[in-house]
C-alpha cells in the first residue's frame, strides 16, 4: 500500500505513513456490502454504448452504422455503410439531449448546411443531412488517412514540397469557401486530412459562420482555438477570408518548423503574441526554405488583415507556384510522405504535381527507410569495370582462326560508395529551450541548432541537467538533404 500524500510505501494495516505522517487507509479494512445476485453475476460482453444504439436504430433506414470513430464537444463521429450504394461514410450525430438546446442545433444545422453547399476536390463531401428520432446527423467523405495535426506529432517537421502542396491544396479549398462567403475560422492541423492517395481535404465547418448573415455567438465572443487565431478573431471582431489566411500561415510555420511561432502559459498570454510579437525568423531554425515560401507565410502573418492577400486564391497561386530545388525532389518526398501517412501501410506516395499524390511507392523497398536512407539507397553505386583485351578484327581469316576461351579474370568485389558532401541537421528540443545539444559529442547549442554536417552517420544528444535522462539517437545525414530531429522527452527544471 502506498501513501496517499507522498507515495511512500505503507505496510499493511498501518493508520500513518513514516515518511510524511499522513493518514493512511488499508483498503482490506474497508466495510464492503455485495448482494449475492451481484456476486455471483456473469460477466458476459460489454455493454453497448446507449447512444450507438439508439443511433443504429434511427439511421437503419439508410445507414448500417459501425463503430464510434470520436466524439467532441458537440457531436458524435460513427464509421457506417450507406445502404444501396454499399458506400463507407463518416456519421456526424447531434446526440438527441444536445439537440433538445436550440442553439447547439442551431449551430449543427448552420455547419451541415455550409458544409453541404460546397463542393471542391480539397473540401470533405457532406453526401447527406437529416434529422430522425431525434438524431439529427450529416453523412460524410469517409477518409482513409490521417490528420495533418498527428503527423507533424509524429514527425515534426515536414519536407518543403509537402508544405508547400499541402498548403496550396487547402488555400486552394478555402478560396472555393470564401467565394461562397463562408469562413472556417477554425483552420489547424486537426482539420486538415491528407488521405492516402494524397488529396489534401479540409474538414470541420463546425464554428464557420457565413459573411452575409449574423454570427450565432454573442457579439464580442472569441471562438476559435487559440494557437491559430488571428489577431481580428483574438478581439471577438467580424472576420473575413483572410483571418482563415493568417491562420493556415501558422500551420504552415507549424509543418515547417515542427513547432508553433506562439506559444505561452496563459490563453491571454498567447493573444498577446497573435496581437503585438513578431512571428520568429523561421530560417534560424530551418535551412533551405523557399524564400517565395517564406514570404508568402509571413504575408498571410501580417497583423493587419489588409496587408495580408487580397483574395485566397491569390494566397493559392502563389503556393502553387513556389520553386522547389532538385535537392527536395524524388524518393525522398516518396519515403518521407510514407513515413507521414503510417510508414507501410496500404500505400505510399510521392506529395507532387499539383497537390496530389501522382507516383506510387513501392511498400516493400520504402516502408523500412527513413526519407534520408531512402536518399542514400537511391544514390548510383560505384562499380568496378575490368577491361578484357579487345582480339584483333581480321575480316579475311576470322572464320579460319580457332575461338580460344580465355580464363575469367579475378572478381573484384565493387567497393560501396561513401556518401559525399554535407547535409543540414536541424534539432528541435520542444518545452526546453536551455537543454544543451550535442552532435558528435560536440557542443553545438541550446534548444534549437541548425548546421551543415558531413553526410554520413551522426549521433545527436541532448541534455537538461540533473535529473533528466539524455535523449540520444544516431542519425543518418544524406548529401543534400535537410534532417529534422524533433525532442519531446526532455523538460526543463527538474
Amino acid at each position: 500500500m502506498k501513501c496517499p500524500k507522498c507515495g511512500t510505501e505503507v505496510a499493511g494495516g498501518s493508520a500513518f505513513c513514516p515518511n510524511c505522517g499522513g493518514v493512511t487507509k488499508d483498503p482490506t479494512a474497508a466495510t464492503v456490502a455485495l448482494s449475492l445476485e451481484e456476486l455471483h453475476k456473469p460477466e458476459g460482453p460489454p455493454q453497448e454504448d446507449p447512444l450507438l444504439v439508439s443511433v443504429r436504430d434511427a439511421l437503419s433506414q439508410y445507414y448500417v452504422v459501425d463503430k464510434e470513430l470520436g466524439r467532441g464537444g458537440m457531436a458524435v463521429v460513427y464509421q457506417g455503410k450507406e445502404r444501396g450504394l454499399d458506400r463507407e461514410v463518416a456519421i456526424k450525430v447531434l446526440p438527441p439531449d444536445l439537440a433538445l438546446q436550440g442553439g447547439t442545433a442551431d449551430r449543427f444545422r448552420r455547419e451541415a448546411r455550409l458544409a453541404a453547399s460546397l463542393e471542391h476536390t480539397n473540401i470533405i463531401p457532406v453526401y447527406r443531412v437529416g434529422e430522425e428520432k431525434g438524431h439529427i446527423y450529416m453523412a460524410m467523405k469517409f477518409v482513409r488517412g490521417r490528420g495533418l495535426d498527428s503527423i507533424i506529432e509524429q514527425q515534426g517537421a515536414l519536407p518543403v514540397p509537402v508544405v508547400a502542396r499541402v498548403l496550396a491544396a487547402a488555400a486552394a479549398g478555402l478560396a472555393h469557401a470564401h467565394d461562397h462567403k463562408i469562413v472556417h475560422r477554425d483552420i489547424k492541423g486537426a482539420n486538415i486530412l491528407i488521405e492516402l492517395d494524397g488529396r489534401v481535404l479540409v474538414s470541420d465547418f463546425g464554428i464557420a459562420r457565413a459573411m452575409t448573415e449574423n454570427s450565432l455567438t454573442a457579439s464580442g465572443m472569441i471562438v476559435g482555438t487559440p494557437n491559430f487565431m488571428s489577431p481580428e478573431q483574438c478581439g471577438g471582431s467580424k472576420v473575413g477570408p483572410q483571418s482563415d489566411q493568417y491562420s493556415l500561415a501558422i500551420l504552415g510555420f507549424q509543418m515547417l518548423t515542427g513547432q508553433l511561432p506562439f506559444e505561452a502559459d496563459s490563453f491571454m498570454g498567447i493573444i498577446q503574441h497573435h496581437y503585438m510579437t513578431p512571428p520568429p525568423d523561421i530560417r534560424a531554425v530551418r535551412e533551405g526554405v523557399p524564400d517565395d515560401l517564406l514570404a508568402i507565410i509571413y504575408k498571410a502573418l501580417e497583423k493587419a488583415p489588409e496587408n495580408r492577400f487580397e483574395t485566397t486564391h491569390e494566397m493559392a497561386d502563389r503556393l502553387e507556384n513556389v520553386r522547389i530545388s532538385a535537392e527536395d525532389l524524388g524518393l525522398v518526398i516518396a519515403a518521407a510522405v510514407l513515413v507521414l501517412l503510417g510508414g507501410g501501410g496500404a500505400g505510399g506516395y510521392m506529395l507532387w504535381q499539383k497537390s496530389q499524390l501522382q507516383q506510387q511507392a513501392t511498400d516493400s523497398t520504402l516502408a523500412a527507410l527513413s526519407a534520408a536512407q531512402a536518399a542514400q539507397a537511391a544514390a548510383p553505386v560505384e562499380t568496378v569495370t575490368v577491361n578484357r583485351p579487345t582480339p584483333t578484327d581480321n575480316s579475311n581469316n576470322r572464320q579460319q582462326r580457332p575461338q580460344t576461351q580465355s580464363a575469367p579474370p579475378p572478381q573484384v568485389a565493387p567497393t560501396p560508395a561513401a556518401p559525399v558532401g554535407n547535409g543540414t541537421l536541424q534539432v528541435s528540443v520542444v518545452g526546453c529551450l536551455s537543454a544543451d545539444i550535442l552532435v558528435d559529442g560536440q557542443r553545438q547549442g541550446a534548444g534549437r541548432w541548425s548546421g551543415q554536417v558531413p553526410a554520413g552517420h551522426h549521433t545527436v544528444r541532448v541534455t537538461a541537467g540533473e535529473g533528466q535522462n539524455p535523449f540520444e539517437q544516431g542519425v543518418d545525414i544524406a548529401p543534400n538533404s535537410s534532417t529534422p530531429v524533433v525532442v519531446r522527452s526532455i523538460t526543463c527544471g527538474g
